[in-house]
């Protein structure tokens, strides 16, 4: 990049730039603070899991958290060696709360039109998490995933469509040998 390019997120600080309401809800998504920044490279594909009738963008701008190819492959690879459903070991590996999304039946698929700044590190595992459509007072712990947490996770604030080339979902389908996409 030329000089005096700006990068998004070149000197953004999770400790004092993030809004005080959404710093400890960062804080509880990774297992080690801070994460450790790193540049993104130019034409960085990232994924995320969502329902399938997600909207892309939010109040203009993308949500924050995603994985790579590498975190995403990594599911895969539990799916085939346990046979347990994509969406949930994606919930259990990444530490997702039924709360924050209820269903993940597809996955969005961005990738980076220019370099910008990301804060990576495993995500920190939750207790229980809960599907509040399942839970029952008299046994709260029926229908819930163990979180396991620790796989790695991409958090990408301020991210606009200004810094991203494309958007697709790509659905889940029958779980094959090879892949889980088409």
């Amino acid at each position: 990049m030329a000089a005096g390019t700006y990068i998004l997120n070149d000197n953004f600080d999770l400790n004092r730039d993030l809004p005080p309401q959404e710093l400890p809800k960062v804080k509880q998504s990774f297992l080690h603070w801070p994460p450790r920044k790193e540049l993104l490279w130019q034409n960085t594909t990232l994924y995320r899991f969502v329902p399938a009738s997600d909207q892309p963008l939010k109040q203009g701008k993308y949500s924050p958290y995603w994985i790579r190819k590498t975190t995403l492959d990594e599911i895969g690879r539990y799916h085939n060696d346990t046979k347990v459903p994509v969406p949930e070991l994606a919930r259990s590996l990444l530490s997702v709360a039924f709360d924050f999304k209820t269903t993940m039946d597809s996955i969005l698929e961005i990738r980076l039109k220019t370099q910008v700044y990301a804060f990576v590190g495993p995500a920190r595992p939750l207790p229980v998490l809960m599907d509040p459509k399942k839970r029952t007072d008299l046994n709260p712990e029926l229908h819930s995933i163990q979180s396991q947490g620790r796989l790695e996770q991409v958090y990408l604030p301020e991210l606009t469509p200004e810094y991203v080339i494309s958007h697709r979902h790509l659905y889940l389908k029958q779980w094959g040998s090879s892949t889980f996409l088409y």
